[in-house]
Order: structure tokens, then C-alpha cells, then sequence
């Protein structure tokens, strides 16, 4: 074997090493599960939230009497608050905003439907509006529904720029309005919506 052919063999099995770390690291997320596709755009909100003095609160859930409303994640800031929904099916996403369900479908012709997020986004606004409204401060509220499953082949097709796959979520945020100042205590609304947490 000439040094060449060592250093083309090298080379091969550097390669194939590498390929399988990533394959590795790509079946981890999956098996992550839902949990795992959460933490991922928890951290993407972090990711943007904190150079900006942002913040974000995971799991939120408001109950007001009868009333609940909740959403996976919420990003406050001085534009606001932004409502955060996960999904974490693969496949492509049918629908309209308006609809109570949507469907997924799957590699293998396999089909589920889910509920819309959408849908209790509004919800939880009105819970969100209450509890500010009650401290004195009116803020505009913002959702965004994102599908959260790492491989590729999963697609919304639901006509709505509030829904959109994980990888487009930064350039969402991106948007101007999620810069735009009007004046809101951050702090003060992270302390009210994180006390009022269940």
C-alpha cells in the first residue's frame, strides 16, 4: 500500500466517522421526543431573547377560575408577548388558521390530526391581557406555532406566517415589530406572568 492509498483510507474512515456522529446525534434528538424538540425552541427564544434583555418562560399555565389557557413557551419583551406552540409531528401540516383540527401526513402514507394551537392561543391572549390589565399594563400579544421535529420532511402547508418549522422561527423573530419599543416594563411582566404560572 502505496502513502497515497494510506491517506485515501484515512481519509475514508474520518469521513465515515464523522457521518456516523451526526446520524448518532440526529436519532438522539428524535428519540428526544416532544420534550427534546421543546428544549429546542426554548433554546432558539433564549438564543434571541437574551442579547435583547428578553424573557422567556417555558410551560406556562394560567388558570382563572373556570378558565385555563397555556402555551408551550412565552417570549416577553419590549414589544410585547409572544405566545409559543410546539409540534412535534413529522410530516406536512394541512389546514387553515381557522380549523379545529389539522392534518399531519407522514412518510408511509400514515395520517393524524392534531389540534390547532392556534385555537388556544386565544385562549390563553385573553388570560395573558387579564392578568396585565389587572397590574395596570396593556401589552399587545403576538403567537406563533412552531413545528419543533429535527428531520427534514417536515412542512406546513397551513396558510398562516405564524406557523412555520423550527428552522424559519429566527427569521420570524427577525421581523421588525418584535424590535419595536412601546415602553414595556419587561421585568415587571415576566414577574406578573411567572407568579401567575400554575
Amino acid at each position: 500500500m502505496t502513502l497515497t492509498d494510506k491517506i485515501a483510507f484515512g481519509s475514508g474512515i474520518a469521513a465515515l466517522a464523522v457521518a456516523l456522529v451526526v446520524l448518532i446525534a440526529r436519532v438522539m434528538r428524535v428519540r428526544a421526543g416532544a420534550a427534546g424538540q421543546k428544549k429546542r425552541v426554548s433554546a432558539a427564544l433564549r438564543r434571541f431573547a437574551a442579547p435583547r434583555g428578553y424573557r422567556v418562560i417555558d410551560d406556562a399555565r394560567f388558570v382563572m377560575g373556570p378558565l385555563t389557557g397555556w402555551a408551550d413557551h412565552l417570549l416577553i419583551g419590549m414589544f410585547g408577548v409572544l405566545l409559543v406552540y410546539d409540534l412535534s409531528i413529522q410530516g406536512e401540516y394541512y389546514g387553515k388558521p381557522d380549523d379545529e383540527r389539522w392534518t399531519v401526513a407522514a412518510a408511509g402514507g400514515k395520517r393524524w390530526a392534531v389540534g390547532n394551537p392556534l385555537l388556544e392561543a386565544g385562549k390563553c391572549e385573553g388570560r395573558v391581557r387579564t392578568l396585565l390589565k389587572e397590574a395596570g399594563i396593556r401589552v399587545p400579544v403576538e403567537h406563533a406555532v412552531v413545528i419543533a421535529c429535527p428531520l427534514k420532511g417536515s412542512v406546513s402547508r397551513i396558510p398562516s406566517e405564524e406557523v412555520m418549522v423550527l428552522n424559519k422561527l429566527g427569521a420570524y423573530l427577525g421581523k421588525s415589530k418584535f424590535e419595536t419599543d412601546r415602553g414595556i416594563d419587561v421585568e415587571k411582566v415576566f414577574q406578573i406572568l411567572s407568579g401567575a404560572k400554575k
